[in-house]
């Protein structure tokens, strides 16, 4: 498992944590099982102080007060390691699959940022990448857009060079899947046929149902199908993944490599853990390993300005999903982030994190509703 930085002594002298006001998207956003949704994610914004005066700085939830801030704000120097291994047992008894563990994984985050700044490295590099770019994909075309709007938005991908777009299909709990098959053809006819076309289910389908549609929708040249079945499903991921006559693509619900070994034992030929929601950077390169070991497509989800950084370290085969109804607008709130050509990321070569979030735009905005502050021992607000 990757080791890099972790008998690093560190140190913290405190910590402050942003709370943002709700911000919300310009147009609702809905997928196959869920939706409207209608705010950007950026909810907090964590600064760790380390003691040799470097700032770590990580966009997390509110859970980071209560679930690690407590076990490292102690006044004690320790390795890096420690401090992770730390965070990541006293959460133990809350799952390594659920809210706590997606919060350890914004922790590690944090401890690397740091440590690629002692090293004056951006993370990307810190982490073995020897490019400065990686490509992406555009995902959007939700499920309540028009035709029209649904047209112009796969023409934007198209403008930014993207080689590979992501549409949701199941609209409502697949209330119509006769309407998915005549979007699908759409967007195929709209982006034509040297374009990749992917489809994600958002795990509505029963295994059965979903090779019947699958086997509809393949004509329009499919590249992948993605959470067609529930992510737990394996049974039926494993009877689906023998059939289908495209590959099947699961991840982005799993916070650990351990579940990724059961998909690999179900078939399942294209891998998408997502570097934001999962228990830290060492998971996601443990997936990233076993995708290369075992020739299977790797792309990942969450959050760009989180995840490029990771798929950088990979391949070039390996890309990061762009979101653009929700990503476009936490752009505008980033003073330092990923340039957009030709369908690939460039990141910016700054040390740390490939992304500033512009605290001084957000306090014009009104966008900052306070800042708490809290420091060793008592790790209590201020």
């Amino acid at each position: 498992m990757f080791a890099k930085g972790r008998d690093t002594r560190l140190k913290f002298d405190g910590a402050a944590v942003y709370t943002f006001a709700p911000m919300r998207l310009p147009v609702d956003f809905w997928d196959s099982t869920g939706g409207p949704f209608s705010y950007c994610n950026m909810t907090h914004l964590v600064e760790l102080y380390e003691a040799g005066g470097i700032t770590g700085k990580m966009i997390c939830t509110e859970r980071m007060a209560k679930v690690v801030l407590p076990h490292i704000l102690t006044g004690e120097e320790k390795t890096a390691g420690e401090w992770l291994d730390i965070v990541y047992w006293q959460n133990r008894n809350n799952g390594f699959n659920g809210e706590s563990a997606y919060e350890y994984g914004r922790f590690e985050f944090l401890i690397y940022d740091i440590l690629a700044k002692m090293a004056g490295q951006p993370l990307h590099r810190y982490l073995g990448a020897e490019k400065d770019w990686l490509y992406a994909y555009g995902s959007g075309a939700g499920t309540s857009l028009t035709d029209e709007q649904m047209t112009k938005e796969l023409e934007g991908f198209l403008k930014d060079g993207y080689k590979t777009v992501k549409m949701k299909i199941a609209t409502n709990f697949g209330a119509d899947l006769d309407r998915d098959i005549r979007r699908i053809a759409l967007a195929r006819e709209v982006i034509g046929p040297d374009i990749g076309l992917a489809i994600d289910a958002n795990q509505y389908f029963q295994a059965e149902a979903a090779l019947e549609f699958i086997e509809r929708a393949a004509k329009y040249q499919i590249e992948w199908f993605e959470e067609p079945v529930h992510c737990c499903d394996f049974e039926g991921l494993d009877w689906l993944s023998k059939r289908s006559p495209v590959p099947i693509a699961m991840g982005e619900s799993m916070r650990n490599h351990y579940m990724f070994r059961e998909y690999l034992r179900c078939g399942v030929k294209h891998f998408q853990p997502c570097p934001s929601n999962m228990a830290g950077i060492r998971e996601w390169m443990e997936i990233r390993d076993m995708a290369k070991e075992n020739q299977i497509t790797l792309t990942s989800g969450g959050l760009p300005y989180m995840a490029s950084a990771l798929i950088a370290t990979a391949d070039e085969t390996a890309r990061q999903e762009y979101l653009a109804p929700v990503e476009d607008m936490q752009r505008e709130f980033l003073s330092v982030k990923w340039e957009i050509k030709d369908g690939r990321f460039i990141l910016p070569d700054i040390p740390g994190m490939p992304f500033v979030v512009d605290l001084d735009y957000m306090r014009k905005k009104c966008l900052i509703l306070r800042k708490d502050y809290y420091y060793p021992s008592t790790a209590l607000r201020k």
